[in-house]
């Protein structure tokens, strides 16, 4: 589980790991469910700034991390099935597949 903040908008976000397979959900707060819940994320929090580039017919979300993270980059696509992914041909500056190392999860890099 986890708060986010785009801009203006904030979510509630529930992920489900099932290896390279993941399910999210998200619900908006309002500014003031945001700030009540932000304190309990203190040491656990995680910067970054996420870039959409686009690629063959996909969406590469690229995340650049700040803070403890710093220096760390990753590429995340989302397929709409496993297909997809097995049949995708990756671009050369894009490294080595790291969905199933839980070092590299946010919630493992989320520390303040």
């Amino acid at each position: 589980m986890r708060l986010r903040q785009f801009g203006a908008q904030r979510f509630l976000a529930v992920k489900s790991y099932d290896g390279k397979a993941r399910i999210e959900r998200e619900v908006a707060l309002t500014e003031q469910q945001f700030a009540e819940l932000w304190p309990a994320t203190e040491g656990h929090r995680l910067r970054k700034v996420r870039y959409h580039t686009p690629y063959e017919g996909y969406t590469i979300e690229v995340d650049m991390y700040e803070g403890s993270a710093a220096g760390l980059i990753v590429a995340e696509i989302e397929f709409p099935d496993e297909q997809s992914c097995e049949e995708f041909v990756k671009p050369d500056w894009v490294g080595p597949d790291i969905s199933e190392r839980k070092e590299y999860s946010n919630s493992a890099l989320a520390i303040d």
